[in-house]
């Protein structure tokens, strides 16, 4: 039963391990050429530079140990509830269009190098739960023959509430004066996971 829960999981905890990989080539790269930290690394790159990294794996890069745990949570937490309802595919399908559309939206908007990290993504997978949650209770609830029918609906009031919760939250800071980059790919990663949700769902 444990290796089975696992399976089912093997979209997002193989998407996880990628980004620890990436992470652990960004350390190793900084000690090589002597940076104290990734971050410091990646703030003393070219802007054409920053521009290529944004276009490219900027999506899955990040500042430090704390930005990238944070990211691990979110993405293990509300990644792995999508993957449960949807499948890997899809999940893969709204982390890419999370990270790269906001990544490469905020690149055009500002001109400038825009902003790294999977925040974009696990904004964008909240969004998408609280979606995917709301679908799941109104289903349930149409659907209505038993207790258990009614406990089954309940899993999926948390996702909703606490993923639309999330997104809702997001999207105001992002829109509300002064906005910074990482506010505003937060933003676009929360709006455009309400949007492929809605299209893709």
């Amino acid at each position: 039963m444990y290796k089975e829960s696992l399976g089912q999981l093997r979209g997002v905890l193989g998407f996880a391990g990628f980004l620890i990989l990436i992470y652990a080539l960004e350390r190793l790269a900084a000690t090589l050429l002597v940076f104290p930290n990734e971050r410091l690394m990646l703030e003393m790159l070219s802007v054409e530079q920053k521009r290529l990294l944004v276009l490219t794996i900027g999506p899955f890069v990040h500042r430090g140990v704390s930005h990238i745990a944070e990211n691990l949570v979110f993405l293990l937490i509300f990644g792995g509830y999508i993957e449960w309802q949807v499948g890997w595919k899809k999940l893969y399908l709204y982390c890419a269009a999370t990270g790269y559309g906001a990544s490469w939206i905020l690149l055009l908007i500002t001109g400038g190098a825009g902003a790294v990290g999977a925040s974009s993504i696990t904004n964008g997978l909240e969004a998408v739960a609280g979606i995917v949650g709301l679908v799941r209770v109104v289903e349930e609830l149409l659907n209505v023959n038993s207790g258990v029918d009614i406990l089954r609906g309940v899993v999926h009031v948390f996702p909703f509430v606490i993923g639309l919760g999330f997104a809702a939250s997001t999207i105001q800071a992002a829109t509300t004066p002064p906005t910074d980059a990482t506010q505003a790919i937060h933003g676009i990663g929360a709006l455009l996971g309400i949007i492929a949700a809605a299209y893709y769902p």
